[in-house]
């Protein structure tokens, strides 16, 4: 395929808000060339169905009043927000950066619970006992970001790196939102981050699991502590 058509189908696949052309396959094309069309396919079809979900509707002003601290001549903006913000998501690199950070501390974490379900386990076939050790990895993930994301939205990372999940909408987030976040978050991760890379494109800055679990990571303030 030469490289103005490479171009074109980039541009029409992730080019947000704009209907794109269809598509088509020739029969004499080769079967490396569909291949390539049914990947752009794939992504407009993914881009579609992002754009498809409600708007993010503006957060009341009763929901997080701004209150005016006179000596010191400032404002307090919402839990989650800096001062002046528009409420755009954080961006990709703050992301993968708390994310690292987070990774370490997980890795920890895992290592501890496969001691202590072979530790209580320490006989029977070898299939029960990784069945074992794969479910206490996913409960301490689960309890980790769960934890965290629900009491004040900072997991250590997130706080190292200044950056808060809230809901669309501003709010706190749930165990419910907090649980879909961690398992689409993988959806957006493991195609070498290109759902994340997409909170550039996206016009509010979210990325795919952001759109899916309804929550989204913002910018703190400098020195801030989640309420």
């Amino acid at each position: 395929m030469s490289p103005h058509l490479w171009i074109k189908l980039w541009i029409n696949a992730l080019r947000p808000g704009e209907e794109n052309p269809r598509l088509e396959t020739a029969p004499d094309q080769n079967f490396s060339t569909q291949n390539i069309l049914l990947f752009f396919k794939t992504l407009q079809f993914i881009r579609s169905r992002l754009y498809s979900l409600p708007p993010i509707t503006a957060c009341p002003a009763k929901s997080f009043p701004i209150v005016n601290n006179s000596s010191r001549g400032n404002t307090s903006a919402p839990p989650g927000q800096d001062p002046g913000s528009p409420g755009r998501a954080a961006g990709p690199l703050r992301r993968l950066g708390a994310l690292l950070y987070d990774g370490l501390l997980l890795l920890g974490l895992w290592l501890a619970a496969s001691g202590l379900v072979l530790a209580l386990a320490p006989d029977g076939p070898g299939a029960a006992r990784r069945r074992l050790v794969q479910g206490a990895v996913l409960a301490a993930t689960a309890l980790f970001y769960g934890y965290f994301w629900t009491h004040g939205g900072q997991t250590l990372g997130m706080r190292a790196w200044r950056l808060r999940l809230v809901g669309l909408e501003g709010g706190p987030v749930g165990w419910g939102r907090a649980l879909a976040r961690l398992a689409a978050a993988p959806l957006a991760w493991l195609p070498l981050g290109l759902g994340v890379w997409w909170c550039l494109l996206d016009p509010r800055g979210l990325a795919w699991h952001d759109r899916l679990s309804g929550t989204r990571p913002v910018p703190a303030p400098p020195g801030g502590r989640p309420r």
